[in-house]
């Protein structure tokens, strides 16, 4: 059974309920969660993993400050192909507006960015991972800051 992470955001943080059934729903177990305010220490740990954060500073800088706001919850998804069809449900565009009817970043995700120090900031209100490969080293980042 494959895994991968998921992380509703500080933005869907009160809908995180929701989010989840959703999540249950759609043929995934949900096998492990935490609640953290996530710190600038532990979002670097995730920064490696998109290009966009390691060549654009101010980019990465808006999403510490975002990701910090408020309290998130990690989890951890089982199921067949569950990055790619996780992918799917999720949305593939990191702003809502741009995502498919029906997915949970359409349906949880703010209607207006967000801007730190000039930079937009899409408040999507859910993490997913970029592919099977991110997911193993997400899940595994997971496993560190839970200590589950």
């Amino acid at each position: 059974m494959e895994k991968t992470l998921f992380i509703v955001k500080p933005e869907g943080f009160s809908r995180r309920e929701e989010i989840k059934n959703f999540i249950s729903s759609s043929e995934f177990t949900i096998s492990q969660t935490f609640v953290k305010r996530l710190t600038y220490d532990d979002l670097l740990l995730f920064r490696k993993l998109d290009h966009l954060y390691l060549i654009d500073e101010g980019l990465f800088k808006a999403y510490v400050y975002f990701m910090s706001l408020g309290e998130s919850e990690l989890g951890i998804i089982e199921g067949i192909d569950s990055a790619e069809r996780f992918k799917a449900i999720c949305g593939t565009h990191p702003n809502p507006l741009m995502c498919k009817e029906g997915t949970l970043r359409k349906t949880f995700g703010l209607n207006e960015p967000g801007f730190y120090q000039g930079r937009k900031f899409f408040l999507n209100a859910v993490h997913k991972s970029n592919n099977r490969d991110d997911a193993m080293i997400e899940v595994e980042i997971f496993k560190n800051l839970c200590r589950c």
